[in-house]
C-alpha cells in the first residue's frame, strides 16, 4: 500500500487509518474528582512490577488514570500526508470504546465510510457500492482499537491483557523504557515510554492484511499539548512502514465523551442506503 487513493480502492487500510489517530488531541472530559471507571475493569491483568510502574508513569503524564478510565468515546478529524506520493487525505474517526469504529475518509478520489462493531463491519464507497467486510477486516479493527493509547495505558487494569518490560531503549536521544503488551483477541505491540517524562514517544506493530504477514508499522508521537488542562496528549504521528517513511499525521479537530451512540455510528450513508 503505497499510496493514500489506497483508502478508498483498497479495503486493507480501511481500519488502519484509524492506528495512526491514537492518542491525539481532544476536549470536554471530566475533571479528575467526576471521573468515574469507563471501559476498564480493575486487577485483571497480568503485569510485572517494572512495567506497571512505567506504565503508571504514563498514565500520569497522559493526565491520570481516572481521566483515562472517564472516556466513553472519542472523535477525531486528522490530515494525512502520504510521504510518498505528497497526496493528501482527510479523515473523522468515531470511537466507542471497547469496540466500536466508524470511520469517513475523504481522499482526492472520493469518500469512504467503515463501521465495525467486532461483530459485523461494513464499508460504503463513493462508486455507490456497500460491501460486507471479510473476517480479516474485523480482526484489523479490533487491532485498531487495542492501540488507542486511550485504552492501551489501561491495560494494567483490562482483563487479559498482558505487560512486560522488555528492554531499555532510546527514541531521538531521548531514553525510554520499553513495554510489551499484548492481548489475545489482539495481538501485541512495543510501546516506548520516555523514561524522563512518561510521555508515549512511539508505537510499534504487526499490521493486520487479509494473507501472510503485514509491515512491521512504527507510530511516532510528538507535539504534545495540554487540552482544557485535562489531558495532555500528541497532535502529531509520524508513521514508517517496514523502515520507509509512510504517512504524517496532523489532528485538526477532536473530542472525547460526545454521547456517541453504536445505532447511529452503525447507519449507512443516506445515500447508499439499500
Amino acid at each position: 500500500m503505497n499510496r493514500i487513493h489506497s483508502f478508498v480502492l483498497c479495503l486493507i487500510a480501511i481500519f488502519w487509518v484509524v492506528s495512526v489517530t491514537s492518542g491525539l488531541a481532544g476536549s470536554s472530559i471530566q475533571s479528575d474528582s467526576q471521573a468515574e471507571v469507563g471501559h476498564g475493569g480493575a486487577g485483571a491483568a497480568e503485569v510485572d512490577p517494572k512495567a506497571a510502574a512505567i506504565l503508571r508513569k504514563a498514565q500520569e503524564a497522559f493526565g491520570g488514570l481516572r481521566r483515562l478510565q472517564a472516556i466513553h468515546d472519542v472523535t477525531r478529524e486528522v490530515e494525512m500526508l502520504n510521504l510518498a506520493s505528497k497526496e493528501k487525505a482527510r479523515t473523522t474517526s468515531q470511537i466507542i470504546f471497547p469496540d466500536v469504529i466508524r470511520l469517513s475518509t475523504e481522499s482526492p478520489l472520493g469518500e469512504v465510510t467503515a463501521f465495525s462493531d467486532g461483530q459485523s463491519a461494513w464499508a460504503s464507497f463513493a462508486l455507490g457500492t456497500d460491501d460486507r467486510l471479510p473476517e480479516w477486516q474485523m480482526k484489523a479493527s479490533r487491532q485498531d482499537l487495542f492501540r488507542q493509547l486511550e485504552s492501551l495505558l489501561q491495560s494494567d487494569r483490562l482483563a487479559g491483557r498482558k505487560v512486560e518490560f522488555a528492554e531499555h531503549g532510546q527514541v531521538e536521544k531521548k531514553a525510554a523504557d520499553i513495554l510489551k503488551i499484548s492481548s489475545p483477541s489482539s495481538g501485541s505491540v512495543r510501546l516506548w515510554v520516555d523514561a524522563a517524562s512518561g510521555d508515549v514517544l512511539e508505537l510499534e506493530y504487526q499490521r493486520v492484511v487479509a494473507r501472510g504477514e503485514g509491515p512491521l508499522v512504527t507510530d511516532f508521537y510528538s507535539d504534545y499539548r495540554w487540552v482544557n488542562k485535562t489531558v495532555r496528549v500528541p497532535f502529531h504521528t509520524h508513521t514508517i512502514s517496514d523502515g520507509q517513511p509512510y504517512m504524517d499525521t496532523q489532528v485538526l479537530r477532536a473530542d472525547y465523551n460526545r454521547g456517541l451512540k453504536v445505532e447511529v455510528l452503525n447507519q449507512k450513508p443516506q445515500s447508499k442506503q439499500r
